[in-house]
């Protein structure tokens, strides 16, 4: 029979040969298993990866054995031996990876589980662009020099809190793990805004920052970090003008009894103030709009943003 030749008969005139022996049995068993695998729950990527290797890998093994010792096919036990190589190959690295090599550290360990751990930012990418950054020591009450957010670079507050003055002279604090100067950046071009959102940036309690210029971060994320990145700038600012909207729009906020309320250690925390009166003031005292309210109401506690900023 030739190599692309058909036999001259089908499968109602042809001889059966008999079932095939326990090898090739075995083979099939475990590819049938692979088949099955989906409804098997693995507590993660990385079991499930190991579950596949193993299995392609013994069925890999029973097909060689059935091959040589049953089907007497070099071509056969040949490609067979190739996927059985492979899988164990694949089979030693993601063990090796993933339970024996001791996993990196990242650098401000706290900052990393609080902002880029739950996005899945890798850890050695992290680290590379901790080690990129400049970090700054700021002292309490200092004026943040623009040495640290100008000039295209972005800064992340690793710790402390550090007050911003907003456009509108209000004020809103930046804690650990917010960026300063996000609102003008992006990956594709650095374009300083000439009214920027944040005016000023003051360290409310002693901080420590790391800044990048735009030209480290582009050369040292890849685009799918780059992607992510952009997503932890993205949602930051959407939270920055959740808070400008609520103040502008008294529909945004509600009252609460001051007896539900924990007083603020800040003057810069981004809450509103209720005077008898019904004047909405800032923290540094400047009014901003007018609400009407029951004179006799006790009402003299905080007016909070129901987005929760």
């Amino acid at each position: 029979m030739g190599l692309f030749t058909a036999p001259g008969y089908n499968v109602f005139t042809c001889t059966w040969l008999p079932i095939n022996s326990i090898l090739f049995q075995l083979a099939n068993f475990w590819l049938f298993v692979l088949y099955v695998g989906d409804f098997i729950a693995f507590p993660s990527l990385l079991y499930q990866f190991v579950f596949l290797r193993i299995v392609l890998a013994l069925a890999a093994l029973f097909f060689t054995v059935w091959a040589v010792w049953i089907l007497c096919s070099p071509d056969t036990a040949l490609w067979n031996f190739i996927f059985l190589i492979y899988n164990a190959i694949r089979l030693v690295i993601l063990i090796y990876d993933g339970w024996i090599k001791k996993p990196a550290k990242p650098s401000f360990e706290k900052l990393y589980s609080l902002v880029y751990n739950p996005i899945s930012f890798p850890i050695p990418i992290y680290n590379k662009l901790v080690r990129s950054g400049e970090v700054w020591v700021l002292k309490d009450s200092q004026v943040v020099p623009e040495a640290v957010y100008s000039d295209g670079k972005i800064a992340q507050v690793i710790s402390g809190r550090i007050a911003g003055t907003l456009r509108n002279g209000s004020c809103f604090s930046f804690k650990e793990g917010d960026f300063l100067n996000h609102q003008s950046w992006n990956f594709s071009s650095y374009r300083p805004v000439k009214e920027p959102i944040v005016s000023e940036y003051s360290v409310e309690s002693e901080s420590v920052v790391i800044s990048w210029p735009h030209s480290t971060l582009v050369s040292t994320l890849d685009k799918p970090e780059r992607r992510l990145f952009s997503h932890l700038l993205t949602t930051q600012l959407n939270h920055l003008l959740l808070h400008l909207t609520s103040l502008l729009d008294p529909s945004l906020v509600v009252l609460r009894s001051p007896s539900s309320l924990a007083p603020s250690s800040s003057d810069c925390s981004g809450d509103l103030k209720l005077k008898h009166n019904g004047e909405i003031v800032l923290g540094n005292g400047v009014a901003k709009q007018q609400l009407s309210v029951d004179d006799t109401s006790e009402w003299t506690g905080l007016i909070e943003a129901e987005s929760n900023v």
